[in-house]
């Protein structure tokens, strides 16, 4: 909604310039005088550096006498952070030019004068621009103790098409060490530049050893794991990066490392922040709830404590406990397992827990956290198929559901409100299910050119014989279809997969969870 209002107003804007403009010059004209132009689309969609946008306006005019000048401008609908930029491409009637500029949301302008009475007119469409790289399926995985990414381009439509292999090694020059784990996006974060810095599109990628950031545009490496923090860590295991409310978040090793954005930053996350006043010991899961507009969600593994952040602070944040929990935010001697999100505002989530003195107690934990922390329990039973589950994965904001991978490789749904489980997907003899997860893409606040690639799915990632497929499966109150809408395939195992489109925005269609 944001990027439409922004849009609109930016329309608004032009519009309220051409009808209060003043031209101070002797000029003697018909107060009838009209200006008409036709031939322009509502929309386009052009590939950065690769496409043109050729258009041949008609003009119509009632003043016979007319002496018409012509001036083409595309500015940016969509600056997060920055100052939107202006480009003027042409100053004649007929447009041909060729899109130099990065992935984004632009409006093109095409205006109209009459240079003997002052008289004007424009009109205007919505371009987005693409490179190879912002709109597609990337695939994280891992082979042989190396991770790289696949990328499969979308051009008309969700369904994937063609596969670009190991696209991050072909930019960069090498893999990642280590095992894939996680994708992240930010269109806020900042890079330096030609000793400039500034925002960019900023797209995440960790391992359990190593961790880069890419420019989405050419999908060159920003940083790395020597690079994101002002001292290079002694021990470089992320747990995670992702964004929340105030700043940005990196787990390495356990602690935290955050970057205000109520500051001025070239994007180098801190010094990690001490546990409390005391600088008490601690090791924060992998495992979190956050939003863009919500302060994270933390769970300690030492003290079985749950933290948050503000990153104004130099030491986790304590929580306070909620009238009426039935679990206690600190020292709860439970081990998490997983823990999800379920909903974006109020900020909710479910965890799976295991008692750490009697290990045979499991329970499923409905989080709320609105400063203070609410918690719900809901006994597992060894008798459900739950208690034994490997994988994990919540519905965002959709059905009350949490979906999960058996003992014996089966996906299985369990509805969180009554408890039902239901068997979902069998993969094949032979394939292995290493991933699971919801998401889904609304595109609300997107040009209508975006409704062909929106998209709800639970997808399922299996391995056999070193080979990968990820099964994109559209559901029906919850349930599974009984086949998939497509499926991806390729070499290594897979870890997460994420859809990139240049009109995505991070704060209303991404879930910053397992």
């Amino acid at each position: 909604m944001k990027k439409l209002i922004y849009i609109f107003l930016v329309l608004g804007l032009l519009s309220g310039m051409s009808a209060c403009y003043k031209d101070k010059g002797n000029y003697s004209y018909s107060a009838l005088e009209e200006i008409k132009i036709s031939g322009l689309e509502k929309t386009y969609s052009k590939i950065s550096r690769v496409d043109k946008i050729q258009i041949d306006p008609q003009v119509n005019v009632s003043d016979p006498a007319a002496d018409l000048e012509y001036l083409w401008q595309i500015n940016e609908a969509d600056a997060i952070g920055s100052v939107p930029k202006s480009f003027t491409i042409g100053h004649e009637k007929k447009l041909d030019y060729l899109v130099n500029v990065d992935a984004n949301t632009y409006i093109l302008v095409f205006r109209v004068k009459n240079k003997k009475t002052g008289y004007e007119q424009m009109t205007s469409s919505v371009v987005t621009v693409i490179t190879r790289f912002t709109r597609g399926w990337y695939v994280f995985k891992e082979e042989g103790g190396k991770s790289d990414i696949d990328l499969f381009e979308t051009p008309t439509s969700i369904i994937a098409g063609n596969k670009a292999a190991n696209v991050f090694s072909e930019v960069n020059g090498r893999q990642l060490d280590g095992h894939s784990m996680q994708f992240s996006y930010a269109s806020d974060y900042n890079g330096v530049f030609n000793g400039k810095t500034s925002n960019f599109k900023a797209f995440f990628a960790f391992t359990d050893k190593d961790a880069t950031v890419v420019n989405l545009n050419t999908f060159k490496e920003v940083r790395n794991m020597n690079t994101f923090f002002y001292d290079v860590p002694k021990v470089k295991a992320p747990g995670m990066i992702l964004t929340g409310g105030y700043g940005k978040y990196f787990v390495n090793d356990g602690g935290l490392h955050i970057i205000s954005t109520f500051t001025f930053n070239n994007g180098t996350f801190g010094a990690r922040l001490m546990g409390d006043g005391n600088n008490k010991p601690y090791h924060l899961s992998k495992y979190y709830i956050s939003h863009n507009f919500n302060v994270p969600l933390f769970f300690d593994e030492l003290s079985s404590s749950f933290y948050s952040s503000n990153t104004f602070s130099s030491s986790l944040d304590a929580i306070d406990d909620a009238d009426g929990t039935e679990l206690p935010a600190n020292n709860n001697n439970q081990k998490l397992l997983y823990m999800g999100q379920s909903l974006l505002s109020p900020l909710e989530g479910y965890a799976i827990l295991q008692d750490k003195t009697d290990p045979a107690k499991k329970s499923i934990a409905h989080i709320e956290f609105e400063g203070e922390l609410m918690i719900h329990l809901q006994t597992i039973k060894p008798s459900d198929k739950i208690y034994n589950a490997t994988l994990y994965t919540l519905n965002n904001s959709d059905e009350n559901l949490i979906y999960f991978v058996t003992a014996d490789n089966q996906v299985w749904s369990r509805n969180l409100v009554n408890g039902v489980e239901q068997l979902q997907y069998t993969p094949p003899s032979g394939e292995t299910v290493t991933y699971i997860r919801h998401r889904k893409y609304t595109a609300y606040t997107a040009p209508a050119s975006e409704q062909p690639f929106k998209f709800n799915l639970i997808m399922v990632g299996t391995t056999s014989g070193g080979k990968y497929k990820v099964r994109m499966f559209e559901k029906t109150a919850g349930n599974l279809n009984a086949n998939p809408a497509f499926v991806m395939e390729g070499d290594g195992t897979v870890s997460d997969v994420i859809y990139m489109s240049p009109s995505l925005r991070p704060s209303e269609e991404l879930v910053w969870s397992y």
